[in-house]
């Protein structure tokens, strides 16, 4: 996207917002290889979003972060990258007792950061 953005390829700058999750911001031990893709979705995040790349290239980098969402297919993909049965039961212990967001919630959220978030924010 800076690429194709970034003033300093001609662009005219812009924003650009990762999905990461709550499982970004700390660990959990259930699900080990999700959580060390959301912990790097939120540092390239992070770096992109500095102000040294904000300034050369006019984009805004910002992380949205939903927690437990109320969707058909969140649960059948993270179970494809659980470890073993003993992951699957660790997993739906923590999983399965969260209070679960509607769709909306997270849809709030992106306008929110999209009109008043700054580069770099999670």
């Amino acid at each position: 996207a800076l690429r194709f953005l970034g003033r300093e390829k001609g662009g005219r700058g812009g924003t650009v917002v990762t999905t990461a999750s709550t499982l970004g911001l700390y660990p959990c031990a259930a699900v080990p290889i999700y959580t060390a893709t959301k912990h790097a979705i939120i540092g390239f995040t992070r770096s992109f979003g500095d102000p040294f790349h904000m300034n050369l290239s006019g984009v805004r980098v910002m992380a949205l972060c939903p927690g437990a969402t109320k969707t058909d297919t969140h649960s059948d993909d993270i179970k494809k990258g659980l470890l073993s049965p003993e992951y699957e039961a660790a997993y739906h212990r923590d999983y399965d007792n969260r209070p679960h967001q509607p769709v909306e919630v997270v849809a709030r959220g992106l306008i929110h950061i999209l009109q008043k978030g700054s580069s770099g924010s999670v």
